[in-house]
C-alpha cells in the first residue's frame, strides 16, 4: 500500500511481522488491556492482529479515508477487523482527535509512515508524545514504530531521545532480534516496566495463533527481541536534539540523509545497547 507514492505497509515477510507485533506485543505487555488505540489504519494489519486477544475494544485514528477502501486488498492477512463489533474506526487527525476526545487507554499504539515525511513528522515530537501519555490510564503504555534505516544515528538518537524524555520508562525491542531487524518497537509508560516482571499471557489461543504466522515463539522471542531498557537508552541518547513542534528536527534533517546507506551504522549502534 502505497500513500502520497510512498509504500507504508505490504503483506510481505518483511513487513508482515512488525505490523502483527504491533498488535500483540502491547498485549503481552501491558498491565490492564481493556481498550486500545492505533493511530494509523492502512492495510488494517495492525488492527485485525491486537483483536486476536481479549482485548474489549479497539479505536483506530486514520487520517486518510481511501486506506481504509483499499484495506480490502489485504483481507486475507489482516484478520478482517472492520467485520469485528469491538472495532470503532475514526477518521480524523490524529492529533485532532487526542486533544478533543477525553477518553483515556490502557494502549496505544502509533504506527505512522517515516519520521521525516510531512504531514506525519508531527507525530514524532514531544508535544504529540506528552498528548498521548496525557491519554493513558494510570497504568497505560505507548507503543511507537520507528526505522533504522533511511536516517543517521543521530536523528535515530534523537527520535529515541524525544520519547524517552516523554515517558520515563521504556523497554525498546527490535523485530526479528536484538541483533536483526530494520524496526524498533518501543514501550513507553509512567510506571515502571520490567522485562522480567511482565504478565504470563502465553496460554491464549489467539494471540498465540497470531504470533506463530510470523514465527513468533512467545515469551522466548519477546527476551530475544528486548535491546534494553531506560537503564541503558538514558545515556545512550543524552545530548540529542529534541524533536518539537517549534523546530521540527527531523522532518527539516532527515531528507538530506533518507538515501545515504546509513542502516548498517544504526544497527551496531542498536545492537551496542543490547550487550
Amino acid at each position: 500500500m502505497a500513500i502520497n507514492g510512498r509504500t507504508n505497509a505490504s503483506d510481505s515477510i518483511y513487513d508482515m511481522p512488525t505490523q502483527v507485533m504491533l498488535g500483540q506485543l502491547p498485549m503481552m505487555i501491558a498491565p490492564q488491556q481493556n481498550n486500545g488505540l492505533i493511530i494509523g489504519f492502512a492495510t488494517g494489519i495492525t488492527v485485525g492482529s491486537m483483536l486476536q486477544s481479549p482485548i474489549e475494544s479497539v479505536t483506530c485514528v486514520e487520517l486518510e479515508p481511501t486506506t481504509v477502501d483499499a484495506s480490502e486488498f489485504f483481507n486475507h492477512v489482516n484478520n478482517r477487523p472492520l467485520d469485528d463489533p469491538r472495532t470503532k474506526l475514526i477518521i480524523d487527525d490524529a492529533r485532532t482527535f487526542l486533544r478533543v476526545m477525553p477518553n483515556r487507554y490502557d494502549i496505544i499504539v502509533s504506527e505512522p509512515s517515516h519520521p521525516w515525511v510531512p504531514g506525519v513528522a508531527n507525530l514524532f515530537t514531544q508535544e504529540f508524545f506528552e498528548l498521548g501519555r496525557s491519554r493513558l490510564s494510570e497504568q497505560g503504555i505507548f507503543v511507537q514504530w520507528v526505522q533504522i534505516y533511511q536516517l543517521s544515528t543521530e536523528s535515530l538518537r534523537s527520535v529515541l531521545a524525544t520519547y524517552h524524555k516523554v515517558f520515563p520508562h521504556v523497554l525498546m525491542f527490535r523485530v526479528g532480534g536484538s541483533s536483526n531487524g530494520k524496526d524498533l518497537l518501543l514501550v513507553g509508560s509512567n510506571q515502571a516496566l520490567s522485562i522480567d516482571r511482565l504478565p504470563q499471557r502465553g496460554g491464549d489461543e489467539r494471540m498465540m495463533k497470531e504470533q506463530a504466522r510470523v514465527n513468533f515463539r512467545g515469551q522466548d522471542d519477546l527476551r530475544s527481541w528486548f535491546v534494553c531498557d531506560e537503564s541503558r537508552l538514558g545515556p545512550a541518547v543524552a545530548g540529542a536534539v529534541i524533536n518539537t513542534d517549534d523546530n521540527m528536527h527531523i522532518e527539516t534533517t532527515v531528507p538530506r540523509e533518507a538515501f545515504r546507506p546509513l542502516m548498517q551504522t544504526n544497527a551496531q549502534w542498536v545492537e551496542s545497547l543490547a550487550k
